[in-house]
């Protein structure tokens, strides 16, 4: 049995170093933020917007559910599931027009941030594949 436990105080041992090594390299190496300078005001504007948005999503949201249910009934009328989609859809695209039009806002301030900068090994070799693999 004293054997066992050298061995296994040994294995310990050698994933208590591994992970004591990877941190310590995280911390030397750690990776640079996709967004420089603008990121932490970018940050603020977003929590912003999500506040002032949340009532517009909110609307979307108890659009979407009525037309759910709706569909989920035993009766069913299409000009009433018409109805119904129309309007969640205005909410939808009420909600989508403001976000974008808070992202044109803050391009026009210069508080976008970059574009993070990568080696392309996420996206390598992506224009060469066809085009009816990329959209599925």
């Amino acid at each position: 049995m004293k054997k066992y436990s050298y061995l296994i105080l040994i294995i310990s041992l050698a994933f208590n170093l591994a992970f004591l090594g990877m941190f310590i390299w995280h911390r030397i190496n750690r990776p640079q933020p996709p967004f420089p300078g603008g990121e932490r005001q970018f940050k603020e504007n977003l929590e912003n917007d999500r506040t002032e948005m949340e009532p517009l999503r909110q609307g979307f949201m108890q659009e979407r559910d009525k037309f759910m249910k709706y569909l989920s009934k035993d009766e069913f009328e299409e000009s009433v599931a018409d109805s119904l989609l129309d309007n969640m859809l205005e909410k939808q695209s009420l909600l989508e027009r403001r976000f974008g039009k808070k992202i044109i806002e803050r391009r026009k301030n210069g508080i976008l941030p970059q574009k993070p900068e990568h080696d392309g090994h996420k996206f390598k070799g992506r224009e060469e594949r066809p085009k009816e693999r990329r959209t599925k």
